[in-house]
């Protein structure tokens, strides 16, 4: 707190008020001259206090970011290490029963061990292509390839990919897309992995 030692010949208090709300106060004194704050003077410490008050608030907001983005960082990392883990769990399994018992095994029924094992690597390095991705976009170094597509007729391939997997399950996946929408201007590849997840 300040403590004044000796009285000020003039002093103003501006407030600093970001949506109607005291994020500070703008206190001003002069002990040499009276009357110095002026209609004018006082206008432009208004719009100092104004400004002040975004500034205060920004750097009240970005705090409050990076307290965020530090829990969903948090979460991002045990949801990755658990995603992660899944598929090599997998190969792991498949891999060692094939070394233990590989020789003794149908042949139908090691090719398929093979195959479970080769699709699981398959969807390890997807999702080690996605956190690189993510890295790029934290990092804000990757660059967007836009293009002109028909979102309807990507649906419909994302749409196709799922289908034999879900006639194997009671799924019923339908798309519902209008005729003749226009052309979207847009990273196709970034936007077919938001469809696909």
């Amino acid at each position: 707190p300040y403590i004044a030692t000796q009285r000020p010949r003039s002093a103003m208090c501006v407030p600093a008020l970001h949506r109607a709300r005291l994020v500070g106060v703008l206190y001003l004194e002069n002990r040499q001259v009276e009357g110095v704050f002026t209609a004018e003077r006082v206008r432009i410490l208004q719009s100092l206090s104004a400004q002040a008050a975004i500034a205060l608030e920004n750097a009240r907001l970005r705090r409050e970011l990076e307290v965020e983005n530090s829990f969903l960082r948090r979460d991002l990392i045990a949801n990755v290490s658990h995603d992660l883990r899944t598929p090599l769990v997998s190969i792991r399994g498949y891999l060692e029963v094939l070394a233990a018992k590989g020789a003794t095994l149908e042949h139908a029924q090691r090719r398929s061990y093979i195959d479970i094992a080769v699709r699981q690597a398959e969807h390890l390095g997807v999702l080690i292509d996605e956190l690189f991705e993510l890295a790029k976009l934290d990092f804000k170094g990757l660059e967007l390839q836009r293009e002109a597509f028909q979102l309807g007729e990507l649906a419909s391939d994302v749409l196709q990919k799922f289908r034999l997997i879900a006639d194997g399950k009671p799924i019923a996946l339908r798309l519902e897309a209008m005729s003749g929408l226009p052309a979207v201007r847009a990273d196709l590849s970034l936007i077919e992995r938001v469809l696909d997840n």
